[in-house]
């Protein structure tokens, strides 16, 4: 099931009802996002128009202009998943932390062991 904008993304300041099928410069663009919390700079925008992977962008001559609804949907398709909880995280991390410190101890175990009986052998 697919959340709408306005369920993902509830209006945080007070603005402007903007239409679906409005136009809106980078800045107007930035600051739709803002109110709704999402903070995404003209710069950025200006930086995905040349690089990609910003929302679609219509071009009148040389002044780029974004459609609302396709700038909402692309808001709505950053969304990721449910993610897993931080203690099982941190618990796959200490668990990949203690097995790298037991293959260090191993190694020097193993090199300790070598130096040992080549200093018999000498």
């Amino acid at each position: 099931m697919t959340m709408s904008f306005d369920t993902l993304f509830p209006i945080k300041e007070h603005g402007p009802v903007i239409a679906p099928d409005t136009l809106l410069t980078r800045q107007e663009l930035s600051d739709a996002y803002r109110r709704h919390g999402i903070k995404l700079s003209v710069a950025t925008l200006a930086t995905y128009v040349s690089t990609g992977g910003g929302p679609p962008v219509r071009k009148f001559g040389f002044r780029p202009f974004y459609l609302w609804r396709e700038a909402q949907d692309f808001a709505v398709a950053r969304v990721s998943g449910p993610q897993q909880s931080a203690p099982a995280s941190v618990a796959r991390y200490n668990a990949r932390v203690a097995a790298r410190a037991a293959a260090d101890k191993a190694k020097r175990a193993a090199a300790q062991s070598r130096s040992n009986t080549a200093a018999l052998a000498a």
